[in-house]
């Protein structure tokens, strides 16, 4: 599996756990939309070395085929700075089924 596809309109990518600033970013500039649909974060949450932690084990997942995560940036953000959303994929199975 690749860890990045260019579409017609959007990047979408693994993020590298060097990365957690972006992943901060997005969450804090879309704190309001998130909030009805979260329990609430800890104040961590929104925290560089937290997200570090969540995109190694991200990382890890998807080394052992079991998990996912891409980022989506807009097709025209080509060093894909502004995060605009996520996909997810879990119990990906490989191979023949």
């Amino acid at each position: 599996m690749e860890r990045c596809y260019f579409g017609e309109k959007v990047i979408l990518k693994i993020l590298d756990p060097c990365e957690s600033g972006k992943v901060v970013r997005f969450y804090r500039e879309n704190v309001d939309f998130f909030s009805p649909w979260e329990a609430g974060w800890a104040d961590s949450y929104l925290m560089e070395e937290f997200q570090r932690a969540v995109l190694e084990q991200e990382e890890l997942s998807f080394r052992e085929s079991q998990h996912v995560r891409f980022y989506v940036f807009e097709k025209n953000d080509s060093a894909c700075e502004t995060i605009i959303g996520t996909v997810s994929f879990f119990k990906v199975t490989r191979g023949v089924y």
